[in-house]
């Protein structure tokens, strides 16, 4: 959520816990019923959404920032509070779930530079061809052919 920070300075700890259980409803209500939500820490959230294609995906972070454009229930008050999605695309055989939410915490900081209020996509990487002993006497075999 853009600027936190300064629900919890200016209203305090109970309102700021009250935003998230408010945010994460948001969230909840506007992914597809088999997708996860989780608190991710802090203010940051961790949207799942599995046999999601880029297009989808994109599809699904300008819902999630639209929910946000009615305001939330501060108590004494009601307030907006927007919010950045970043996202990046499993690739197939991908093994490193770290670097997945590296990717998508790169999307996140691309979509806080757009000026916030805002979301961003990253495509999942190619994946690259390591090259094994093996691999590499069969193209040995397939030149020597040629």
């Amino acid at each position: 959520m853009d600027h936190f920070k300064e629900v919890n300075d200016r209203y305090g700890h109970p309102v700021g816990d009250s935003v998230i259980k408010q945010a994460a409803t948001r969230l909840r209500r506007n992914v597809r019923v088999y997708d996860a939500v989780g608190r991710y820490g802090g203010d940051e959230f961790l949207v799942v959404l599995p046999d999601c294609d880029h297009r989808e995906a994109e599809m699904i972070a300008e819902r999630l920032r639209m929910s946000f454009d009615m305001p939330l229930d501060l108590g004494s008050t009601k307030k907006k509070i927007s919010i950045c999605v970043g996202g990046a695309i499993y690739r197939l055989g991908e093994t490193d779930l770290e670097e997945l939410i590296v990717r998508a915490d790169e999307s996140l900081y691309k979509a806080k530079a757009a000026g916030r209020d805002a979301w961003s996509v990253m495509e999942a990487p190619i994946p690259r061809l390591e090259d094994t002993s093996e691999d590499q006497e069969l193209s040995d075999e397939f030149t020597a052919g040629a």
